[in-house]
């Protein structure tokens, strides 16, 4: 049986706008042309079996979690490929179910969004704490996803890191916006095309094996 390619991180791993079952404006607007997310042009390409773990919403502390979460799972051979996202997320209770859910971005949207005093708490911690020491909060969780990812490199299992910088600054990749001419005003999630895009740039960084691993002296 082929590997596993374990997919996790925030929307742009999950695939927000061209998902099904969501009513996406963007899905909708698109019948009859529909392509596939990045994730599924990797897996195939790869001969992989895909497993997506993106969440809408997500956080870095919700994906560290989610890693951590299936360690258990992974087997020698497989492949992670983890998507960091805005230092805003938090991990919130959810109010729909008896779990911990994920809440991301300064607009405070959530699975189930909180009273208006719930969220100016949530804001309020964001502004004192978390938007004057960005940099400090993405070194953290990149330095423990990057002791993770050796852990799993000693078991050959590989751990490919991507940074949400390459789509919010490069701009490398359409979106959907671009792609309805403003009809849909998403300025940053992936159209089709830019699926296709971002799944070259991700193709090119596993060809390259760039992938965490120990630094020789």
């Amino acid at each position: 049986m082929p590997n596993k390619i374990w997919f996790i991180g925030d929307s742009f791993t999950y695939g927000y706008g061209c998902r099904p079952g969501r009513n996406f404006k963007y899905y909708e607007y698109t019948k009859g042309a529909h392509g596939k997310l990045w994730t599924q042009i990797v897996s195939e390409e790869l001969n992989m079996v895909e497993n997506n773990l993106g969440k809408i919403a997500g956080s870095d502390p919700y994906s560290l979690g989610v890693y951590i979460n299936n360690m258990k799972n992974f087997k020698k051979g497989d492949y992670i490929v983890l998507g960091t996202t805005y230092p805003y997320g938090l991990l919130v209770p959810s109010l729909d179910y008896p779990t911990i859910t994920s809440t991301n971005g300064p607009e405070v949207e959530h699975d189930t969004p909180f009273d208006e005093k719930k969220k100016s708490t949530i804001t309020d911690f964001r502004n004192y704490f978390i938007e004057p020491y960005q940099k400090r909060w993405n070194e953290y969780y990149f330095d423990l996803f990057k002791n993770l990812s050796m852990e799993m490199f000693n078991r050959k299992i590989y751990t490919f890191i991507w940074d949400y910088k390459v789509w919010e600054k490069e701009k490398n990749f359409e979106s959907i916006r671009e792609h309805t001419n403003n009809i849909i005003t998403d300025p940053d999630h992936f159209s089709w095309n830019g699926h296709k895009q971002f799944a070259n740039y991700i193709l090119n960084k596993i060809n390259l094996k760039d992938f965490i691993k120990p630094c020789l002296i």
